[in-house]
């Protein structure tokens, strides 16, 4: 992957054990669209002109692999943000954003783009959040209800075919410069692929792509 070759990318700690291949003669091999991806804590010591070239050259031909592996760097971090907003916000007990809530939103992402993943992580902590309150649950009992909570939502929007409508951005300033880059620049819709790409759509994205128009 060029991304990964340029030292912009580079394989996160969280990737599950069957996506990496350990050889016999210790190196080390990978499925590109099984691990999990996140971006290097220094890129190469790459100014912000100098990723954009990078990702400019990445994507003038688009790489399938790298184009996946960005949208989900994208995705988990805007959604893990406003996780943690709405767990700041009802003063939720626990470990805040764990393993487990990272892997129900990305169960969520598979199927809804990032602004109806907000709604569905809204609608999840507001609706626990008023069991903090119910003598009947204890208040770590009512964080652990959280992954399989959006789950639920997930498969029930999914089964009874519910619209999910995609959360506004309270503030365009809080809006990250790579979310920026990836919609704008990268998929060149804005605001339309803000609100429709998701895991399950993001190689059909990429096979439209043509000249990206930086």
């Amino acid at each position: 992957m060029r991304m990964n070759n340029a030292g912009v990318l580079c394989l996160s700690e969280t990737s599950t054990r069957g996506s990496v291949i350990v050889k016999d003669d210790g190196k080390i091999a990978y499925y590109p669209t099984r691990v999990n991806w996140t971006l290097a804590s220094d890129p190469e010591g790459l100014s912000d002109s100098d990723l954009l070239t990078v990702l400019e050259a990445s994507f003038h031909t688009p790489e399938p692999d790298a184009l996946d592996a960005l949208w989900k760097i994208v995705a988990e971090d805007e959604c893990k943000a406003y996780f943690i907003e709405q767990y700041d916000r009802y003063n939720f007990p626990g470990d805040g954003y764990s393993d487990k809530i990272a892997e129900s939103i990305r169960y969520a992402l598979e199927r809804y783009s990032i602004p109806q993943v907000w709604n569905l992580i809204y609608y999840t902590m507001k609706g626990l959040a008023a069991l903090l309150q119910d003598s009947r649950y204890t208040r770590r009992h009512v964080y652990n209800m959280i992954p399989g909570n959006i789950r639920r939502r997930v498969d029930n929007s999914i089964a009874n075919n519910y619209e999910v409508r995609p959360w506004g951005r309270q503030s365009e300033a809080k809006e990250a410069f790579l979310t920026s880059l990836f919609f704008d620049k990268i998929l060149g819709g804005g605001t339309e692929d803000f609100n429709l790409v998701n895991s399950s759509n993001i190689g059909a994205v990429a096979d439209r792509l043509g000249e990206i128009p930086f």
